[in-house]
């Protein structure tokens, strides 16, 4: 920060951007978490405050370091808490969203975690990979909408995360070795021999 203050030609809209990053990355991050304490974004609100009284802009690198320095604290308190296990949020999150174009990348930032790390954690706490739950779960509800609905296997492939009706009868028919059609039929008749 006191490079982009220092720099020749410098800016304070540049720098008042980069502080609005600064604080916009932090308040998205504190915000997904559970036990964020008032004074942590009444903090948040002091500086945003602060920086649009701002009248010497020179002074912004020293506030800025000060305030990340204990954002950051509070963000790795947060993490190393052993209270604070994102399985369950993430669980969540992927049953709600399982009709979303979900990637190991994009769960991985939402909860901000590097993919390849989340990719490793993921398999530790589930005991499967990220993609075999994920098509896991879409192929239970796969089924049960096959079974319950009468709904269009495309309008089931786009319920559950597939774009493509024919790859997702493919991904189907390769777990339950039968195509959805048939699967629905034999769902069907094993119901009308119930009845």
């Amino acid at each position: 920060m006191e490079s982009i203050a220092g720099e020749e030609g410098a800016t304070f809209s540049r720098l008042e951007s980069f502080c609005a990053d600064l604080y916009l990355f932090f308040r998205k991050y504190l915000l997904y978490q559970t036990s964020v304490p008032e004074w942590v974004l009444g903090e948040m609100e002091d500086l945003l405050g602060w920086l649009h009284a701002l009248e010497e802009w020179r002074k912004i690198p020293e506030r800025m370091a000060a305030f990340a320095e204990r954002m950051i604290g509070h963000c790795i308190k947060l993490r190393s808490d052993q209270e604070y296990d994102a399985t369950e949020e993430v669980k969540l999150y992927i049953h709600a969203n399982m009709h979303e174009q979900l990637t190991v990348q994009s769960v991985a930032e939402r909860y901000y975690f590097h993919h390849n790390y989340f990719s490793r954690w993921f398999k530790k706490k589930f005991g499967e990979s990220f993609v075999g739950y994920l098509t896991a779960i879409r192929m239970r509800k796969a089924e049960q909408l096959l079974r319950d609905t009468a709904l269009k296997i495309q309008e089931i492939a786009e319920l559950t995360g597939y774009s493509d009706a024919s790859y997702f009868g493919s991904v189907f028919r390769k777990i339950y070795g039968v195509t959805p059609i048939h699967y629905r039929a034999q769902a069907s008749e094993a119901e009308g021999k119930r009845e």
